[in-house]
């Protein structure tokens, strides 16, 4: 009974999307309000709650003309904040890697609303280049935004109203082609990670209105946040491959990324582009 709860759930979602496709006029862009917001207030959305020092690992695996290749995301909560946009944001510190190896850093910036919100408020990306042998050849800032640059304008990491259907923007920097638009899909799933079973997930579409490949599937646990992400989908939203949660782990905080912060502040205003999602497609 349980499964055909979740199947009938999960056809609700592909339903909801038949019916109303994203990149409509209609997507919520919710206000912004600095004031709004509590200085130094923790994030601790039951979906969404990013604790300073958690360091979360996801892993996933697909095939590419023949070879495995290994994508990984670490997400560490930092202690320093960073204010955007007249917020007091805390401070998410992502690193991709494809078969081991580093591509991308990014400062995500987050702060939770006094309706328990979660406003995602910018990235500040570096990009590695690299050469065939794997030598780091250059570094760029593609999919940089900020909340009050350019006339960006933040949106919800994961709103407060889980209601189904309900479509809005989680980011609105169309200067610095960043309009990504999440969609809440199905609720109350069980999903299976290397992590263990977990049950009560969130399950959020997303996509950017400026290239509507881009689509994924985002899970997210209570208590934990994001455990499972479904990349490359079909017509039927079935994955071509998932990152999946591995570990959870509370670790000191190296010093020097204290110092990282500051640097990405002062470099906020860097040359912009299209935002990609931290995952390194295939």
């Amino acid at each position: 009974m349980r499964a055909l709860l979740r199947n009938a759930c999960l056809a609700l979602g592909v339903a909801v999307l038949a019916a109303s496709p994203l990149a409509r006029a209609s997507t919520f862009l919710p206000a912004f309000n600095p004031s709004n917001f509590t200085p130094g207030a923790a994030i601790n959305n039951t979906y969404l709650p990013f604790t300073p020092g958690t360091l979360s690992v996801l892993r996933g695996s697909f095939d590419d003309n023949g070879e495995t290749t290994t994508e990984e995301l670490q997400r560490r909560v930092l202690s320093g904040r960073v204010n955007i946009g007249g917020v007091d944001a805390t401070v998410i510190q992502d690193r991709a890697f494809l078969n081991g190896v580093l591509r991308e850093i990014a400062l995500d910036y987050f702060a939770q609303d006094t309706a328990g919100n979660v406003w995602y408020l910018g990235e500040d990306v570096t990009n590695f280049v690299r050469d065939a042998d794997g030598n780091v050849i250059g570094t760029n800032s593609k999919g940089s935004w900020r909340t009050g640059v350019n006339g960006g304008l933040p949106g919800y990491a994961m709103p407060a109203s889980l209601l189904m259907g309900f479509e809005y923007f989680q980011e609105h920097a169309p200067t610095d082609g960043a309009l990504d638009v999440g969609l809440t899909f199905a609720q109350n799933q069980t999903v299976s990670t290397p992590y263990g079973s977990l049950s009560g997930v969130q399950v959020v579409y997303e996509t950017s209105q400026i290239d509507l490949a881009l689509r994924e599937l985002k899970y997210y646990a209570p208590g934990l946040g994001l455990v499972k992400v479904g990349e490359n989908l079909d017509s039927s939203f079935n994955p071509g491959f998932t990152l999946d949660l591995v570990s959870v782990s509370s670790v000191p905080e190296p010093t020097t990324w204290g110092l990282m912060i500051g640097g990405f502040a002062l470099t906020g205003a860097a040359i912009r582009s299209r935002r990609r999602h931290w995952v390194v497609n295939p």
